[in-house]
């Protein structure tokens, strides 16, 4: 079985992700299988678990059907995790949960942090999605970029821009360069997301 950490809440929501798969025969009795979708989401509803799942199932015809379900299970609570880990553990094959329980506050309120064992090419804290319309001409946020980061011998190891996308990026490692990117084209930035540390995490929190 193998374990992550949370890297960021799945759907802004969910801390704690369980991956289970399950083979069995079709003219298997439900009654008689420890998971299928329907007694899965009959036992997590009979428990009023909050939830979410996501399923694929595979039919393999040879004298028997075989059937493959892999399911993704998303959790609120630690406490509804161990119910479902305990349940299905022989099924698991992934698990994903927070570093710390106290970290999961933490994710609630910061949505677009994403925790990683290290910044983004080793240097970045945060990356800038600017909007882009059908063939719009952003020439003039390439050169606002060079002028303003690229090319400044001081900064060149501040910054890093990638265009060729429909979502142009801007990577950025000092607050001052993210505070200046917001207030000159604040109207133009789709989305902001944070690098945090585990390292920056055990800081916060002790």
């Amino acid at each position: 079985m193998e374990h992550h950490y949370t890297s960021k809440l799945f759907y802004k929501k969910y801390p704690y992700k369980i991956l289970i798969t399950h083979t069995y025969l079709e003219s298997t009795p439900d009654k008689m299988l420890d998971w299928t979708v329907s007694n899965a989401n009959k036992f997590l509803k009979s428990l009023g678990i909050k939830y979410r799942m996501y399923n694929q199932v595979v039919y393999k015809k040879k004298k028997q059907t075989l059937v493959t379900v892999t399911s993704s299970l998303f959790l609120e609570s630690k406490q509804d995790f161990d119910v479902c880990y305990n349940k299905w553990k022989d099924l698991i094959q992934l698990v994903v949960a927070p570093y710390k329980e106290e970290h999961i506050d933490f994710l609630k309120d910061n949505t677009e942090i994403i925790i990683r064992d290290t910044l983004l090419y080793r240097r970045y804290k945060y990356v800038v999605l600017f909007r882009r319309a059908y063939k719009e001409d952003i020439s003039d946020l390439d050169n606002w970029v060079d002028q303003s980061f690229i090319t400044t011998p001081a900064k060149k190891s501040n910054a890093k821009w990638l265009s060729n996308s429909w979502w142009p990026r801007l990577y950025l490692s000092e607050d001052g360069d993210l505070v200046l990117t917001k207030l000159t084209h604040g109207d133009r930035i789709r989305s902001i997301t944070m690098i945090c540390t585990f390292d920056d995490l055990e800081t916060t929190f002790n």
